[in-house]
């Protein structure tokens, strides 16, 4: 069965919870729903995704971060996307952790990887 004739048979069997697999295949494509969601690479493998960048340019205030996530709430403005930066006597009250990774350091190593850097 191609993939377009079992797209709407697996939505049907996708609806009955006893339904898990027909055939030998999963009943979810992860495939384009991955792509359609931004998680997939895609055409442009080369993107390299920035989630302060992301946070500041669709949520400014940080609304939603601070619902959201505990540490930053008290953070005034824009602060929210980058509890780290807070002064230390501050991240100390609202117990920010630090950051995990830099994320300078991701592009920087993607070009170096691919002979640019």
């Amino acid at each position: 069965m191609t993939d377009r004739a079992a797209f709407p048979a697996d939505c049907r069997a996708d609806l009955d919870a006893s339904l898990r697999r027909r055939g030998g295949r999963l009943v979810v494509r992860t495939g384009p729903v991955a792509r359609v969601a931004g998680a997939g690479a895609g055409t442009r493998p080369h993107r390299v995704l920035n989630p302060v960048y992301q946070g500041r340019r669709y949520d400014p205030d940080g609304t939603y971060v601070r619902r959201r996530v505990p540490e930053p709430a008290d953070a005034g403005g824009a602060a929210a996307h980058e509890p780290w930066r807070l002064p230390q006597h501050e991240r100390t009250r609202q117990r920010c952790p630090a950051p995990l990774l830099d994320l300078g350091e991701g592009p920087a190593r993607f070009r170096q990887a691919r002979g640019r850097g």
